[in-house]
């Protein structure tokens, strides 16, 4: 001790070694052998205490090399035979004033050489050939009266080569492979996941609980080489400001259903789907004559618009030539436009358009 100035110091150092290995130097704790439940001896490192000022620095370093490789540090729990291996934790002290609780910083080091990589940082919990392996879990601290922290994945830029990517990568397994979740956190609005442009640095596309937003981007590509499904338990909405385009393609699998007329009622037939055929109730439609057809169809409003052309008929020509739509119903008059009697009943294939 010193009643003022700097306190003594104590080097213990172990003799080199020429053309050989230097000697080790090694602090070990007392052994404890005997019945359960005893506890070995502790190794305690501490560094000097101030009431003012900055505390003592504990410095850990391994020998250097000049031609070969510098030495490990290694720090490792003890095994535990029938009971867990021991824990190892790495923590700052907890601050219960004014001020901030000391930061954690894990880093390998840099390097200035013209060929060779910095080292890697590796976090891996342990195999396990029978059980289940260890887990991995990154925890943000809560906050009581303030912001809780965020948790910041950064990869470093390049000058001359390719950015480094992210990758999240789930576990591959025979049975089920696992999953990647993304989850925002709950309050009383909910948080959303969101997509960066890297250079202007705002959102050009959000999902939450209730959209998928990419308004920010002027083209939004989906690409399957196979088929892409859009499914809703309630009603699917395709809406464009200048128009929705199906690009000269095919388009089919249409709403279709077919019903006779006078099955239920005469004069009445009652389909409930957007497309299909009606039959008539008529075999006989003379040349120049008319029927009444009351069309009742759930999917039909005083605004739609219904198109009708004839199908199958039998020596005539029966041609729709008055349609008037009212709620969930339509009355069609039909004209036989031939000169010649229907001998069969005949068709017509409607479509209805919202």
């Amino acid at each position: 001790s010193a009643n003022s100035g700097v306190g003594g110091s104590i080097s213990l150092t172990v003799g080199s070694g020429f053309g050989s290995v230097g000697g080790s130097f090694n602090i070990v704790g007392g052994h404890m052998i005997g019945n359960h439940n005893m506890v070995g001896g502790s190794v305690s490192i501490v560094s000097g205490f101030v009431s003012h000022g900055t505390g003592g620095e504990m410095l850990i370093e391994s020998g250097h090399s000049i031609n070969g490789s510098g030495g490990n540090v290694n720090i490792k729990s003890g095994y535990g035979k029938g009971q867990p291996s021991g824990s190892i934790t790495i923590s700052s002290s907890s601050h219960i004033s004014n001020g901030s609780s000391g930061p954690i910083t894990i880093e390998s080091g840099d390097t200035t050489a013209t060929s060779g990589d910095s080292g890697d940082v590796v976090i891996k919990s342990g195999d396990s050939s029978n059980t289940n392996s260890g887990s991995l879990n990154f925890s943000i601290g809560s906050s009581a009266l303030s912001s809780s922290g965020d948790f910041n994945v950064d990869i470093g830029s390049s000058g001359d080569g390719s950015g480094g990517s992210i990758k999240l990568t789930a576990g591959s397994s025979s049975a089920l492979g696992g999953g990647i979740y993304l989850k925002p956190g709950n309050a009383g609005v909910k948080g959303s996941v969101y997509f960066v442009n890297p250079l202007s640095g705002s959102n050009f596309g959000v999902i939450s609980d209730s959209i998928i937003d990419f308004s920010g981007q002027s083209t939004v590509s989906f690409a399957s080489t196979s088929t892409i499904e859009l499914s809703a338990s309630s009603i699917l909405t395709l809406e464009g400001s200048n128009g929705v385009s199906f690009a000269n393609s095919y388009i089919y699998g249409y709403e279709k259903s077919t019903g006779t007329v006078g099955i239920a009622t005469p004069g009445e037939v009652s389909i409930n789907s957007q497309a299909g055929v009606i039959t008539s109730e008529s075999t006989s439609l003379s040349a120049g004559a008319n029927d009444v057809i009351m069309f009742y169809n759930t999917r039909i409003s005083p605004s739609s618009v219904i198109l009708i052309s004839t199908g199958k008929s039998y020596s005539c020509a029966p041609v729709a030539k008055k349609v008037h739509a009212a709620n969930q119903f339509a009355s069609i008059r039909v004209e036989n436009m031939d000169s010649t009697d229907c001998t069969g009943a005949y068709e017509l294939h409607y479509m209805v358009v919202n």
